[in-house]
């Protein structure tokens, strides 16, 4: 096990879905927690009534004193934006205003606090746009963005890379692929499984944007979270990791399996491609392989069982 005696962490956006793992991760490391956010959902509420999560409410737009937050922090783990892909061009300046804006005053202060490490989730699924070869994409292909989200989040991973440097706080930029898995219920669920497993669940209509065949890199949440907590920890250097399986998947695909898993019929709906939806999207894994001693455990068909049986019992 990862030494972590005496570490805090804070994290923003712990009741999301990405955050409520993560919390329940550092819960089990024995970790001391830090949650902000607008509110504590029931699934922490119980951890923080014995202690082991602080909760610290607040809106990440209207922040006016990120100093109140990074004071004795050691690391910080940045989950939160208040856009999605399909939302982000709706309203450029809010975007920026929403989650650039308060990112910069975020590491700012945590710079003069001197936490030792950011940790900035990213987007593998946006930032780097429509690639031109269907081969997986590492760190070092270039960005070029086709909607705000991705390039927000993009701008955002620079502004970290300049604030920190020159500086005793280092960071760690991750780049996760397309997450799925439990824990989400209660809050808005994201990304094609999540999406499809409720519509089952509830009989409703899945839409598909194009034809189905568009390819993905699907990752098991509890995968993605085993990578954020090795990321709190390495060696003294900034990183950009990719975090995914490297294999990618069709949409018609992953509706395959799911129906394979759940023996159910998932009802479906063709609507025309959208502009901001890339066509292939497969992370290489390698750098963060080598530098986490990392790599994920879950294959799709496995974490999307594990996924249905706990929302068929909530």
């Amino acid at each position: 096990m990862i030494s972590t005696k005496k570490k805090s962490v804070l994290v923003l956006g712990g009741c999301g879905f990405i955050g409520q793992n993560l919390i329940l991760r550092l819960i089990k490391e024995d970790i001391d927690v830090y949650v902000y956010d607008k509110e504590l959902c029931e699934r922490l509420r119980k951890y923080a009534r014995v202690g082991k999560v602080n909760f610290i409410k607040g809106d990440f737009l209207a922040e006016g004193n990120f100093k109140r937050l990074v004071t004795r922090i050691d690391y910080i783990v940045h989950l939160i934006h208040t856009t999605i892909p399909c939302t982000s061009d709706s309203d450029y300046i809010y975007d920026l205003e929403s989650n650039l804006i308060p990112s910069i005053k975020l590491f700012s202060s945590s710079v003069n606090s001197k936490v030792k490490r950011i940790i900035f989730i990213s987007s593998g699924g946006t930032v780097y746009g429509n690639s031109i070869s269907k081969v997986p994409i590492s760190e070092d292909s270039p960005c070029n963005p086709i909607c705000s989200y991705g390039i927000v989040k993009l701008t955002i991973e620079n502004y970290l890379k300049k604030i920190t440097s020159g500086s005793d706080t280092r960071y760690t930029i991750l780049r996760p692929s397309n997450p799925y898995g439990i824990n989400y219920y209660k809050t808005i669920p994201l990304g094609l499984i999540n999406v499809s497993l409720l519509k089952l669940l509830n009989n409703d209509v899945l839409e598909i944007w194009g034809n189905g065949e568009s390819i993905r890199d699907y990752i098991y949440v509890e995968d993605l979270i085993d990578a954020i907590f090795r990321s709190l920890f390495p060696a003294d250097s900034n990183y950009i990791l990719n975090i995914g399986t490297g294999t990618g998947m069709t949409i018609l695909e992953i509706v395959g399996i799911i129906q394979k898993v759940t023996s159910k019929k998932l009802k479906t709906r063709f609507q025309k491609n959208r502009k901001f939806d890339v066509n292939y999207n497969v992370l290489d894994i390698n750098r963060s392989a080598k530098i986490l001693d990392w790599k994920p455990k879950i294959e799709v068909e496995q974490g999307i069982s594990i996924t249905w049986n706990w929302l068929c019992n909530l």
